[in-house]
């Protein structure tokens, strides 16, 4: 005798089941899919993560070793990386502190050199930096007039280290010129530096690598570390002795408000 099977036999009970999964996953679709804090306002970088890769040593680390951590100076207005004091018997190690380049932690972790801090938020918190595409929105109090200095590498250097000098005036009672270093910016590349909110006046740039230089005339000479990051106050009257500190020339490039480009060419 002849059998026909139906491996799934149609009963109003397996239809009305079907319909349900659909139903139930379309709604979870948003759920699932949509942009959270994150993705819709930019990337947040690990500024802790920079802070390690940047400064820590490729020696074998020990359990009693300083540990790195961040921090936002209020009165530099910047972020910095830091080992805290310690002390032991009879000895006593002071703080280390290094600047936070929160432009670099972008382009090393996303590939941009924009940076963002969210409206309304605590810029002292790490949670208010934000890189990528909304670059431009500010943080609460500050006035939205910022001043950015645009580096861009239009040689055919494939690295350019970039530092620059500009009138400082986060100390009302100390005003001087302050310089500060070092930048990278690959080839066909820019990037953005806040310089204040805001600032409107000269600067003074200089860049270096692959054996080439870029620098002003005489009389633009401000103090650099030629190894490692640095900023002096009083950048142009400075003793700027010992170690790897030496005076440069550097090229004069006037500032106005919003984003002015410099091209190393």
């Amino acid at each position: 005798m002849d059998q026909t099977y139906r491996a799934f036999p149609r009963t109003p009970h397996r239809a009305h089941g079907f319909l349900t999964v659909i139903l139930a996953t379309l709604l979870l679709l948003p759920v699932l899919f949509w942009p959270g804090d994150v993705a819709a306002h930019g990337k947040r970088p690990n500024l802790l993560k920079h802070c390690i890769d940047v400064y820590s040593g490729k020696g074998i680390k020990l359990p009693f070793d300083r540990k790195w951590r961040i921090r936002y100076s209020k009165k530099k207005r910047r972020w910095e990386c830091y080992l805290p004091q310690t002390q032991g018997f009879n000895t006593m190690v002071p703080e280390h502190v290094k600047v936070l380049d929160v432009a670099d932690a972008c382009w090393r972790q996303f590939r941009t050199p924009k940076v963002h801090f969210h409206q309304g938020s605590n810029v002292k918190s790490a949670k208010s930096v934000h890189c990528g595409k909304t670059d431009g929105t500010v943080a609460k109090g500050d006035s939205g007039k910022s001043t950015v200095l645009r580096l861009c590498n239009r040689s055919t250097t494939q690295k350019i280290f970039a530092s620059y000098a500009f009138w400082d005036t986060r100390n009302k009672r100390d005003k001087g010129w302050t310089s500060i270093g070092w930048y990278s910016v690959e080839r066909g590349k820019c990037r953005d530096l806040k310089i204040g909110r805001p600032y409107k006046g000269d600067v003074f740039i200089r860049g270096q690598g692959g054996g080439n230089t870029w620098s002003g005339g005489a009389g633009s000479t401000f103090c650099i570390d030629s190894k490692k990051s640095f900023e002096f106050t009083h950048g142009d009257k400075t003793s700027c002795r010992g170690g790897n500190r030496k005076r440069v020339k550097m090229t004069k490039f006037a500032l106005r408000h919003g984003t002015v480009t410099y091209n190393f060419r």
